[in-house]
This record gives structure tokens, sequence and C-alpha cells, in this order.
């Protein structure tokens, strides 16, 4: 195959300045912005070689090849990556998809051989030859591990990149799915594509770095995208330096941990998302503190009472302290105190909108809600009223997902093993601290009166057999 065409199937990567289609689009998105260094390093011919015979070989590969991967070791060819004197190499494939046009991008990365599969699903036919095809692409560029499984996917238009798909959206709308843990196969992303519209985040030039390894007219392709997953990992090892937990003590720091184990996993999680506005560069660090007992004043009465968690930004500081109450956590479940966790870890991220010097279009817009509130007379503070209009659905999601997968057996006793439907229960938690009696936010003055005896059953029915053991 000539370089030409090969290279125009490579727009994968591509990155159009272009408004987006709003009816689905993520506005309020804000991509990691990867830093690449010349952290890479070509892989010779022979060295791409030897691994795929030897994979072609392997007991596991012949077992596992479940898309019927076939590399064509005939078509190998080196790119010349900008601003480096390296090469990415790239191999023809095959896989059990007829309509699906695949390639193998290999290369080294911090001393590691990583390799992945790029994977054209078209949403609409389009006639011509193939380069001319792959120019006017519409449909999405997927990047899969050998196995099929999904890591990132793009949606273009026209040969445009529209943006970086949320991969939860691939999933069916009662799923838990969030991210990489769900286990997206290449499979479901090909039935899928075609019939529905997934969400998307707009792109950002930030993810692309300088390193490209393609250039066509308007369009060009970069290292960031094609090995995203990979870069993305490493940005968040970076998250945990940003966060101070040393002083987090006994349940509330099992708790934290196994959220963070959570964090890591979900690599496209909506509480990876607040962490990852944290780590390296970030503006604000984060300390999150147990303290025997944590008091809040009352807006409204001006009294002092104990509550579950308190987040604070002192003037003058570049650290936002959150304070997590070991009198209140001792006697609850491990669900309930992720949850109060996440509650904070959402008002510290409030805190970040609202005082960083950069803020993105997603921040204005968190501005523009809670500027809203703040000038209005409501019970509840502006910070808990836009918790409640902005968040509430992800956190909800994010105690669901966190419960099936953490606290599984919890789980399975209580929902008889996925027969009962636990979302009650979910919703409920994620609306604890934004309904309370007196400080009611606008919201929850809005659900109908049926609505919340539904929600406030599940509290009294599954609240108290919820296991207040952290598992280890």
């Amino acid at each position: 195959m000539k370089l030409k065409i090969k290279s125009a199937l490579l727009l994968l990567i591509c990155i159009h300045m272009i408004s987006c289609h709003k009816e689905n689009l993520v506005e309020d998105t804000e991509e990691i912005a990867i830093t690449q260094e010349t952290d890479f390093e070509t892989v010779s011919i022979a060295e791409s070689t030897a691994f795929f015979k030897e994979l072609k070989n392997s007991k596991a590969f012949k077992e596992g090849n479940d898309i019927e991967l076939n590399v064509d070791l005939s078509t190998i060819e080196q790119l010349p990556i900008s601003d480096s004197e390296e090469q990415l190499n790239i191999i023809t494939a095959q896989t059990k998809f007829k309509n699906v046009n695949s390639y193998v991008l290999q290369i080294k990365i911090d001393g590691e051989l990583q390799t992945v599969l790029l994977n054209e699903v078209p949403t609409e036919k389009e006639a011509g030859d193939t380069a001319d095809r792959s120019r006017r692409f519409t449909g999405h560029r997927v990047m899969t591990n050998l196995r099929g499984t999904v890591l990132n996917s793009y949606m273009y238009k026209g040969g445009n990149l529209l943006g970086e798909i949320r991969l939860r959206s691939y999933a069916l709308p009662r799923s838990t799915c969030i991210g990489i843990a769900c286990g997206i196969r290449l499979k479901e992303v090909v039935l899928t594509a075609p019939a529905r519209t997934p969400k998307y985040a707009p792109p950002r030039p930030g993810i692309m770095g300088i390193h490209q390894f393609w250039r066509s007219n308007n369009n060009y392709s970069s290292m960031g995208q094609a090995y995203a997953n990979y870069y993305r990992k490493k940005a968040q090892k970076a998250v945990y330096d940003k966060i101070d937990s040393d002083g987090l003590k006994g349940k509330e720091r099992c708790v934290h941990e196994l959220l963070n184990k959570y964090a890591k996993h979900e690599t496209n999680s909506f509480l990876m998302e607040l962490l990852e506005k944290f780590r390296g560069k970030s503006e604000f660090d984060i300390e999150i503190v147990s303290k025997n007992v944590v008091v809040n004043r009352d807006r409204n009465t001006g009294l002092v009472r104990e509550v579950n968690g308190n987040t604070s930004l002192p003037l003058g500081s570049r650290t936002i302290k959150i304070e997590i109450s070991s009198n209140q956590s001792r006697n609850k479940s491990t669900l309930d105190l992720a949850r109060t966790i996440i509650h904070e870890y959402v008002h510290a991220e409030m805190f970040r909108k609202l005082n960083t010097s950069a803020p993105t279009s997603g921040d204005l817009d968190f501005r523009e809600t809670y500027t809203r509130y703040k000038s209005g007379i409501f019970r509840a503070s502006p910070q808990h009223n836009t918790m409640a209009d902005l968040y509430l659905k992800e956190m909800a999601a994010t105690l669901r997902s966190f419960h099936q997968q953490k606290l599984r057996a919890d789980y399975n006793f209580l929902s008889d093993n996925g027969k009962i439907s636990m979302d009650p229960l979910y919703d409920a938690l994620a609306w604890q601290g934004l309904r309370n009696e007196g400080l009611e936010t606008e919201l929850w003055n809005t659900v109908p009166a049926g609505r919340k005896r539904v929600l406030e059953a599940a509290l009294r029915e599954h609240l108290p057999a919820l296991t207040k053991r952290c598992p280890n």
C-alpha cells in the first residue's frame, strides 16, 4: 500500500479547530493536557516482525484472539515523527469485522514497547478510492489493544474530528459502565456506532503535544491521540502528588484508598476527572485529613452544627483543605462514607473553578450557574445549589459503579445478585447534604412528592443494611 494512502487513513488523530454539534457535545469537559516530552523511540522493523511472529505462535493469542486479528507484516512502514529523530511503525491488519479498516501502531514509550490497534468504524458509506474515502471519513476511529478492548475513541464527520467519545455512552442507558473498566469491546462499537450517536468532548490543542507523525491540509495527526490512553494513565499518576492524604486515619483512610484504586482503574470516571484538575502544575493542591469532630456554621441561623465533612480554601492559600469527621464516619456505612468524600471533592473542584486564574469555558459556565444562586435568596448555599444542579447525576453514577466494583459482596447481598435495582439508593445518597431540612436546595424543592417518598424509602430500607466494614 502506498504511503499516501496509508497516511490518509491515519487522520484519526487529526484536529480541526471547528465548532462541534451541540446535541452530542459534552460541554463541561476538560481534556487532559498531555505534555509530550521526547520519551519515545523507534522500534526496528526486525523487532516488530519478531514481536508479531512470537505473538501469533503464543498459546494465549491463539485462545484469546476473539477479533480474529491478522497482521500483514509485508505492509510494515515507518513514518517520521516531527520534532524528533524517531519513527512510528504502522502495519495493515484485518479483523473479523469486514467493514472495519484496522492498522497496528507500534513504538517504545519510556523504554517500553507500546502497541495499539487503530480501527475505522464507519457510520456512513463513502464512495471513491481508499485514500479519498478516508479523507471524507464519517464514523468512529477507535483505539483498542490487540484483544479488541477499547482504549479511547474519536468521532469524525466528513473527515473532521468532532471530539473524543465518552466510552460510557456506548453502553446501554442503565449500564453501570464508566470508562475502560467496563470492558467495552470493538464488537460493541461496531454494532453501536452506526445506530446511535454517543456523547463526545470537544478537541483541545493541549492534548496534542508537538510530536506529529502525519500532516495533511489543515489536519494533523499526533502521538497524543494515538497513545492517549498511555499518556492519560501517565498523567493520572501525577494526580496523587497534588493530594496530601497523610492526615487521614482509620476508616477514612481505608475508604479514601479504596476510592483511589477505583479512580485509577476507571480512567474515564467522574471521580478521576475531578482529581485530574489538581495534577501536575495545577494552581491548587488538596489536603484531606481526619478530624475528630467537624463543625460548620449554619448560614441562615448562625448556629454551629456538627457535619460529616467540610471543605475550605483559606484566604491567600493555594491549598484546598478537606476535613472528614471521624466521629461521624465511625457509624457510617462504607458506601455512605465514600459519598461524603466524593461530596467534599466536588466542593474542592468548585473552589478551583471559582478561583482559577485561567478558567476554561466549562469553568465559566459553572461560574454563571454559581453566580445565579449566589445572587438569589435561597436556603441552601450557592455551592450546594450548584452541586445539585450540575453534579448530582454523576455523583449517583459514581456511587453505583463504586458499589458494584469495590463492594461487590455488599451489592450482591442487597440487590439479590442484581435482581433488585439499587438506583433509588444511589440517587438518595447523592442527595444527602443537598436536601437537609431548612437548607433544601432549589432542585430538591422541585422533586415530585412521589419521587421523594421513593428516595426516602430507599434510605430507610437499605442504609442500615449497608456494610460498615472497609475491605482491605
